[in-house]
């Protein structure tokens, strides 16, 4: 399709990127112009396999280049990892053995490439922490004259974060990465916590997803099915919450894919690197007369259940792009 959104994805897989990274590869809206990894929610090691691996299910007819990324932080020497979704963090998914391999070019080589190629084309997804894009600005300032958009899933402004009281995950594992880029001459649109924690998928999504399997989806919809059913069970086991999982990572594709399914301010954002009890924290200036920071667009709200209905009829669509 000449319309097509070409995709540039940087990921850290777990089992929220695995679903935004089937959910690229099986929109007919969209080509995956290459996945980069790193790591956050796993190792750089794990990040990649499992990115090979979902890769390998998702068959998407077509050439997926994977390139590992940064395996640390831009300057920090300490190197955190998430692993809540199991030891590998998928869950319980049994994943198919990879028939591709990594490619051996650097992740900042390969956007500044896909850039050239993709002349204002690009929309570059990331998903996890944003050193490898921090390496591709550092390499090349004028970066953002060639691509169209980046969109971040990252931050929390107006919510509380998650792995501290100030910070989300991805911003909290390397601030200054984070700090580099919103400093940057990049199109920036932040999809943070504000909009991604209300978009959970529930059982009944999961339910309406499962109900569709045909023998064409059926590979796909029992990997997604084996997945969600980890984190889903141990929120029964904890007590504390229904079954569901929050969209992040999809929710930043769903956006590149269409752009009405969020409402977005333009915001004056700053992140906090010095802080002990602020680290990693996006900091908004909303006062009338801000100044502090850069101005990038932020989420504020999101169509949760058009997006979710959006993700189900993009995953269970047939080769012919049917229902």
């Amino acid at each position: 399709m000449a319309d097509q959104k070409r995709l540039l994805l940087d990921v850290d897989t777990g089992i929220d990127d695995a679903l935004a990274i089937l959910y690229a590869l099986q929109s007919k809206e969209a080509r995956v112009e290459g996945i980069i990894t790193g790591a956050g929610q796993v190792s750089l090691d794990q990040a990649t396999y499992n990115t090979l691996q979902v890769i390998e299910a998702g068959q998407a007819g077509y050439e997926v280049p994977v390139i590992k990324g940064a395996g640390k932080p831009l300057i920090r020497k300490e190197i955190v990892y998430e692993q809540n979704d199991g030891t590998n963090g998928l869950g319980h998914a049994n994943l198919p053995e990879p028939k591709q391999t990594a490619l051996e070019m650097s992740a900042s080589d390969f956007i500044l490439s896909k850039a050239k190629e993709c002349e204002n084309e690009l929309i570059i997804v990331t998903m996890g922490r944003l050193t490898n894009l921090a390496n591709a600005v550092a390499k090349d300032p004028s970066l953002g004259k060639r691509i169209k958009q980046v969109i971040i899933a990252g931050g929390a402004i107006r919510v509380a974060g998650n792995v501290t009281a100030a910070a989300e995950f991805n911003f909290w594992g390397d601030p200054e990465a984070a700090l580099f880029v919103l400093e940057a001459d990049l199109p920036i649109t932040i999809i943070g916590l504000d909009i991604t924690q209300p978009t959970l998928i529930t059982a009944r999504h999961l339910d309406q997803l499962l109900h569709k399997k045909t023998e064409h989806t059926e590979r796909v919809l029992s990997l997604i099915e084996e997945m969600v059913r980890f984190p889903f069970e141990k929120c029964e086991a904890a007590e504390q919450c229904q079954p569901s999982i929050a969209m992040q990572g999809p929710l930043a594709v769903g956006v590149a894919l269409d752009s009405t399914l969020i409402r977005t301010e333009e915001t004056f954002v700053q992140v906090e690197c010095k802080g002990e009890v602020s680290r990693g924290a996006l900091i908004a200036d909303l006062r009338q007369t801000a100044s502090v920071g850069r101005k990038v667009l932020t989420g504020v709200e999101a169509d949760s259940e058009r997006f979710i209905q959006h993700w189900i009829t993009t995953l269970t669509m047939d080769a012919s792009g049917r229902n």
